[in-house]
């Protein structure tokens, strides 16, 4: 008789660790998926973040690439404007010592024009004027022509740099 109420017993406790046992079976089931989906969602994360430099390193060097070549093209405008305006200067220059090389050769060649006129007789004086006229006509002439085909050169250079 105790036998038979050992062997029921045992049987009882077997029985129950058998139960328990199944119970554990969802849990452990459902805490190995809930690991199995955390790691996953780890790497996903992971995977997300390092998406997310990488697009945002090449935004910011696309905005980089941009930004220097707004500065390139700014940087030449603003050099092409200097070598404009030191151009005009030096334009503005030799037109200045010409005029005042011409200016102090007419009254040079005026000064020996009424000397000239002293000594000569009217008509002399005459043919002399009419002479020099033709004279600084022409030498104006072609160093206007000089002086145009000079600037047009320059301008034409200037115009190839840019």
């Amino acid at each position: 008789k105790v036998l038979l109420c050992q062997a029921r017993v045992r049987g009882f406790l077997a029985r129950q660790q058998a139960i328990e046992r199944q119970r554990a079976v969802p849990v452990i089931q459902s805490l190995a998926r809930m690991k199995n989906a955390r790691e996953h969602f780890l790497e996903m994360k992971c995977a997300a973040v390092l998406l997310q430099c990488v697009v945002r390193g090449w935004l910011a060097s696309l905005m980089y690439q941009r930004a220097m070549q707004r500065t390139i093209l700014m940087q030449s405008k603003i050099r092409s404007f200097v070598k404009k305006v030191q151009f005009q200067r030096y334009q503005m220059s030799a037109v200045t010592i010409q005029a005042e090389a011409r200016v102090w050769k007419a009254k040079r060649m005026h000064a020996k024009l009424r000397h000239d006129h002293a000594l000569l007789v009217n008509a002399t004086a005459t043919i002399l004027q009419a002479a020099y006229r033709g004279y600084t006509f022409r030498k104006v002439l072609t160093s206007t022509n000089k002086l145009a085909i000079q600037i047009q050169k320059s301008a034409r250079g200037f115009l190839a740099r840019c």
